[in-house]
């Protein structure tokens, strides 16, 4: 249930906890803060699906809660996985810091 935000929440990986990512000391957080430098776009792409694949996962084992690509594979809306990632995106971008420099709009779509 819930708004969706990145590591808990409904299926629609929008809105949702506001503190789950700002301040938070996820492991997934902290795996793509570290990869910022990274100036390949493809590298770039990589570190944050895993991050994204890494929250899915957090909010499985820690919260019970079926999000993204896990709700998807449980029955739900076919292109969960996406939309998640998208608010993903959405909420990453948000982040002083945390994406590459020359991430741009364009690069979220």
């Amino acid at each position: 249930g819930g708004g969706g935000g990145v590591g808990r929440g409904g299926n629609s990986g929008g809105g949702g906890n506001a503190s789950v990512f700002p301040g938070s000391k996820k492991p997934w957080v902290d795996f793509v803060h570290a990869n910022t430098t990274a100036q390949q776009p493809t590298k770039a792409y990589q570190k944050l699906i895993d991050a994204c694949r890494l929250s899915v996962e957090d909010a499985y084992t820690r919260e019970g809660e079926c999000i993204g690509s896990y709700a998807e594979a449980a029955g739900g809306q076919p292109g969960e996985a996406m939309r998640y990632f998208t608010g993903f995106l959405s909420r990453a971008r948000k982040i002083d810091g945390l994406l590459p420099a020359w991430w741009g709009e364009s690069n979220s779509a």
